[in-house]
């Protein structure tokens, strides 16, 4: 039981970090990176460490995390800022992009503060021909711009 719900946390974390490098200047090679390292982890798990557990995991990890920031455009990155930042919590925002036929539903799901920075939770669901969801944290920094964090 305890393997599961590491490996559920490992890969909440692992859709948050996907995310993460899905934001601007860190699109595709973000994302690529983000995947490759939470899948070594949870290939790591699953497969008590071996390396050809985290091997699998990573080439795995990193080959979803590269589909996901190949699909997003500016429109995409831009459309899902506005949405964690400007949504009311629990309501979903929902766009399709007209060039890729990829689907974005955004929810913020939380808002509160850390050390006086307002921050969001948030879920998106990805739908490109099967669903991706991952779950994610943005703040606001003193300078009045958002950056995803962990």
């Amino acid at each position: 039981m305890n393997k599961i719900i590491t490996i559920t946390a490992v890969a909440i974390t692992s859709a948050g970090l996907i995310i993460s490098g899905c934001t601007p200047g860190q699109n595709v090679p973000g994302a690529t990176a983000a995947g490759a390292v939470a899948g070594g982890l949870a290939g790591g798990l699953l497969f008590q460490g071996s390396a050809a557990g985290i091997i699998g995991g990573a080439l795995i990890g990193g080959i979803v995390g590269n589909v996901i920031g190949n699909k997003m455009d500016e429109r995409d990155r831009s459309s899902m800022q506005n949405a964690i930042v400007v949504t009311p919590v629990n309501e979903t925002v929902v766009w399709t992009n007209d060039n890729t036929g990829v689907t974005y539903r955004v929810t913020p799901t939380r808002v509160y503060y850390v050390s006086g920075n307002y921050c969001r939770d948030f879920t998106t669901r990805i739908y490109d021909g099967q669903w991706h969801v991952a779950h994610g944290k943005i703040c606001q920094m003193p300078d009045g711009s958002w950056r995803v964090v962990n």
